[in-house]
């Protein structure tokens, strides 16, 4: 195990907190989550922030929780009541009996005024994992073709945000992260050697915890100032993702049921992100929506609950996995949020899933069902996918027919797939069959969306290189809104 990659946030030497990350909230707010080594749980985590970096004059108290396998304690703690599109600073902390070490001050600026018209730019990325000896890196994996590993000297998506973070009002990340699940993957294939003497299982969870550790340390470099909203995919769920593991001293199946329930079930991602869910009505960090500026962004959940008796996506990786919410909550939902809408003041809707139900490769059986109808009924504008390790650009879409206006004042939604960060396993090769609905497809390539809303007319989508900026496919959608 690569104990010394575990703790290596700056902001922990001073403080016994670290890993911070914000989402904006509906309400003029932001929730901050943090973390810290071991169980703090029984310790009120805090805030402390203003205007002025000299005097963090203002606090707010939250919540802590641990799930069975973690290797820390999550901190949650609201802030509501801030000005909008006004810089804050802020320190984090945990209150031990009235000591409170904070950590460096940091600081963000908080979400635009619905209705503002002025240019608008966020990011949107899909399936990055951890970067480095636990993740993608020069090496790893050996087994697939060079294209799908980092270059030497090449800069990661990861490094890419870190270092764009400041252009953008926040950074959309569509399910898949950190890849902990592929831990069995990294251990049998021989590429982490440096493990315990145990039981193939044990080395697993660990391995998955270590992983996890790592990860958010590093996203936290762009999340602790640039807002970072989630939505779930398929490698949240589960220790193996599905897959048949043998332990090669015992010869025994590792079985789903020896897993820890701290490695089912999405845990650690209902634990560690703090999204703007039950501000917007929504549940947990699956399904949850923001207003800012010209964009209502509506994140929905394509692994569970897809109403109307529509089994879980991938119940093979966990028969035990069953919908998270009330029947037809999600679907419920959605449609009440796409009827809020007043597109006087909020012209752009777009809504991010993880799976895709077009494109060369779709990969959600249901979703099509489930979802289209009402994306097309309130007149959805974008609609963004990852899941695929590749990018393609669609036409607008309504039932498997594109739209004869193309990007001119279509009816139906705007689709792009892209989950073309990285992670472990690289990229995808290119399908053996391109969709005749694809417009760009672009394999081979590191990369993530930039979404540009010039006003309420024009709508910019560019995929960006992570390796040097370079913009490779840009195309403008023009809506009479």
């Amino acid at each position: 195990m690569i104990k010394s990659l575990l703790f290596s946030a700056s902001a922990a030497a001073a403080s016994l907190t670290y890993q911070q990350r914000l989402a904006i909230t509906p309400d003029n707010g932001v929730n901050v989550a943090f973390n810290s080594k071991g169980n703090n749980t029984m310790y009120t985590p805090r805030v402390v922030y203003g205007s002025d970096s000299n005097n963090l004059d203002k606090e707010a108290s939250g919540d802590s929780s641990m799930y069975q396998t973690s290797l820390s304690t999550t901190h949650k703690v609201p802030i509501r009541g801030l000005d909008p599109d006004t810089q804050y600073f802020y320190a984090t902390c945990i209150d031990k009996d009235g000591d409170c070490s904070l950590s460096d001050t940091l600081s963000f600026k908080s979400a635009v005024s619905p209705g503002c018209t002025h240019e608008f730019k966020f990011a949107v990325l899909g399936d990055m994992g951890v970067m480095g000896p636990l993740g993608l890196s020069t090496e790893a994996p050996s087994s697939v073709e060079d294209y799908a590993r980092l270059d030497e000297g090449e800069r990661s998506t990861m490094k890419a945000l870190i270092d764009n973070k400041d252009k953008y009002q926040f950074i959309i990340h569509n399910g898949d992260h950190a890849y902990a699940d592929d831990a069995g993957k990294e251990i049998t294939a021989g590429y982490i050697k440096d493990i315990p003497d145990e039981s193939l299982l044990q080395q697993m969870s660990e391995t998955y915890e270590t992983i996890l550790e790592t990860y958010f340390n590093q996203t936290s470099q762009f999340a602790r100032s640039t807002p970072y909203l989630v939505g779930p995919g398929n490698h949240e769920q589960l220790l193996t993702e599905g897959k048949e593991y043998t332990d090669p001293e015992t010869n025994e199946p590792v079985l789903i049921d020896d897993i820890p329930q701290g490695q089912r079930n999405f845990t650690f991602y209902k634990d560690r992100f703090f999204m703007p869910s039950s501000e917007s009505g929504g549940f947990g960090n699956f399904w949850w929506s923001v207003e800012a500026g010209p964009v209502k962004y509506i994140q929905i959940n394509t692994e569970t609950d897809l109403g109307n008796g529509i089994a879980p996506v991938d119940d093979k990786q966990d028969p035990e996995q069953q919908d998270l919410a009330a029947p037809n909550a999600q679907i419920d939902w959605l449609e009440e949020q796409l009827k809020q809408v007043n597109r006087d003041v909020t012209p752009w809707v777009i809504v991010g899933g993880h799976r895709p139900w077009y494109g060369s490769l779709p990969d959600c059986d249901g979703c099509k069902d489930a979802f289209e109808p009402l994306l097309t009924k309130y007149g959805v504008d974008l609609v963004m996918h990852g899941h695929i390790h590749l990018y393609e650009r669609l036409a607008p879409i309504n039932n498997g027919t594109a739209d004869a206006n193309e990007l001119n004042n279509p009816a139906a939604p705007w689709y792009i797939v892209n989950g073309a960060a990285g992670h472990y396993d690289g990229l995808d090769g290119m399908p053996d069959e391109v969709s005749p609905l694809s417009r760009q497809i672009i394999q081979g390539v590191f990369g993530y969306d930039e979404i540009t809303i010039h006003n309420r007319t024009h709508l910019t989508h560019s995929f960006i290189t992570s390796k040097n900026d370079t913009l490779i496919d840009s195309q403008t959608l023009y809506k009479a809104h």
